[in-house]
């Protein structure tokens, strides 16, 4: 399961392709295509590096209270998904810089 606390950000180098509603990312090589259900496609769009897997969450269940209980494990997943792909990779949040002393 995905740290909640890691911002999920694509991979340099992979492509992502959206046609009639179907969803592809495509390794560096281009020789691996790894296709996107409806879930992965959205969780994908938000996956930007300034968000983490909780924030994605918490505003896909913003999105669709009905499905708010399965959400968190659902963005989970498919970040989990899409590392072992390697179409995407997980970084830690920045820390605050050190306060000068005066």
């Amino acid at each position: 399961m995905a740290d909640p606390q890691l911002k999920p950000v694509p991979r340099a180098g992979v492509r992502f392709e959206e046609l009639d509603g179907e969803a592809v990312v495509y390794d560096r090589s281009g020789h691996k295509a790894i296709y996107l259900n409806e879930t992965a496609n959205v969780v994908w769009q938000l996956c930007d590096g300034q968000r983490t897997v909780t924030e994605i969450a918490a505003l896909l269940a913003k999105e669709f209270p009905e499905a708010a209980a399965d959400i968190e494990s659902d963005v989970s997943d498919a970040v989990d998904s899409m590392v072992t792909a390697r179409v995407m990779t997980l970084s830690a949040p920045k820390s605050a810089p050190p306060e000068a002393s005066s």
